[in-house]
């Protein structure tokens, strides 16, 4: 998530999502997932979580994420315990991606 090159590429796959994408796997909406999304970023980044499913598609979450970078501060994750920057970094690339392609929404490139 912290690659340059990742970080556009989840940008860019957030703004790809429609509100009435069909899902092709599961029990949430798009606008759900959105939320669901959000509420992982806020809490990785220490913020109280919003009301479920609240429909915006928050990207500035996904920036300052970023801008923390792997040596920034990083709170303990509720099932994971304590992850260093580094594996903050792969657990939510893993997270988006996986919820990203569950509505759809692919990497435009391979690399």
């Amino acid at each position: 998530m912290f690659d340059t090159t990742t970080h556009a590429e989840i940008i860019d796959r957030i703004h790809r999502l429609r509100p009435d994408a069909e899902r092709r796997w599961g029990q949430m909406t798009s606008s759900q997932m959105v939320a669901h999304l959000s509420d992982q970023m806020r809490h990785t980044l220490s913020e109280a979580t919003a009301p479920a499913f609240q429909v915006i598609c928050e990207t500035h979450l996904v920036d300052r994420f970023v801008a923390l970078g792997p040596a920034g501060e990083w709170p303990e994750h509720p099932m994971f315990g304590r992850m260093t920057g580094k594996y903050w970094g792969f657990f939510c690339h893993k997270h988006f991606n996986h919820h990203l392609s569950q509505f759809g929404v692919w990497a435009l490139h391979v690399r």
